[in-house]
């Protein structure tokens, strides 16, 4: 679901959390509102969580060529590949005891079949 941003520019759309759809971990110029028992997101999956949701991501997308690949260092990314082209980042979010994982595509205009 797409908000428009909390300074009403409805120019750049963000979700639910805050953060830009166009420009994945980078949050809008307002802040970021969590809630007090909330934690932030964090790029840390570990090998069964990146499985767990590689499958479901095959399942969903009815493509096995989706692989979620766990950084090579620490604090970085976990990428999220299809057929050997990365197409964007996986997030682990944690508030009031509840998980969820947030996958980031970015879209380049260049990337985006011509108009007629």
């Amino acid at each position: 679901m797409i908000h428009p941003r909390p300074d009403g520019n409805p120019a750049t759309p963000i979700d639910p959390h805050g953060r830009s759809v166009l420009q994945p971990g980078r949050p809008p110029s307002g802040a970021v509102r969590q809630s007090p028992t909330s934690q932030r997101r964090e790029a840390v999956l570990n090998r069964q969580e990146c499985t767990l949701v590689e499958t479901y991501l095959r399942r969903t997308f009815g493509n096995d060529g989706i692989t979620v690949k766990a950084p090579k260092k620490a604090n970085e990314p976990v990428e999220v590949w299809l057929d050997g082209e990365f197409i964007g980042t996986l997030y682990r979010d944690e508030e009031e005891g509840e998980v969820s994982y947030d996958f980031n595509m970015s879209i380049l205009d260049v990337d985006l079949p011509a108009t007629r």
